[in-house]
């Protein structure tokens, strides 16, 4: 059977492009060809313009974009599924896991944030950033409190978050009385 493929419009940043989706294939992924829209509107139109070069039906572009939506899902669960598998026997262990490297860049890059936040030139852009920020925060507890890892994985963890938390409160330093600890945060999600 021949692979299907359709176009469908995907948000970046403050515009939209065109992302091609193969069916059964983890994806939409960035068609840059195309380059990017003012608008989500914009590329939407141009994608279908497109789909209906292919002889495409609206229901035939939804299934193929679908199917390779849930593809992607589906490798982002086994991701996070991962059991903590560190080289323990290495000085200092190293975590081999691929959600445990993730979750730690993603931890570094929430502390880099945190930092750019007082530079911001707009309150969007600000908000962006802190949303990205709270969201690293959360999936980070996610983790420490459902996932099956050792305790110097859960350490390294903590490690980072407190780190993230010191980075936040120093883009926040005027309001007094907000210094908010990591046992706290974990209580909010327990």
């Amino acid at each position: 059977m021949q692979e299907r493929l359709a176009f469908t419009a995907s948000f970046l940043g403050n515009g939209a492009v065109v992302s091609r989706a193969i069916e059964g294939l983890s994806g939409p992924v960035i068609d840059q060809q195309f380059g990017q829209f003012e608008t989500w509107t914009q590329a939407n139109a141009f994608a279908s313009r497109i789909n209906e070069g292919l002889d495409l039906k609206l229901s035939e572009v939804r299934q193929i974009v679908t199917s390779s939506v849930l593809c992607a899902n589906d490798l982002f669960q086994v991701v996070d599924a991962s059991q903590c598998v560190c080289g323990r026997m290495a000085n200092p262990p190293i975590p081999v896991s691929s959600g445990l490297q993730f979750l730690f860049v993603e931890l570094d890059i929430a502390v880099t944030f945190c930092r750019m936040l007082p530079a911001m030139p707009s309150f969007a852009r600000a908000n962006r950033l802190l949303h990205s920020v709270r969201g690293t925060i959360f999936h980070a507890l996610y983790y420490v409190l459902y996932s099956d890892i050792c305790a110097h994985c859960q350490e390294k963890i903590s490690g980072k978050l407190v780190r993230l938390l010191e980075a936040l409160q120093e883009a926040f330093p005027q309001q007094e009385n907000s210094e908010v600890t990591l046992d706290e945060i974990a209580l909010r999600f327990r």
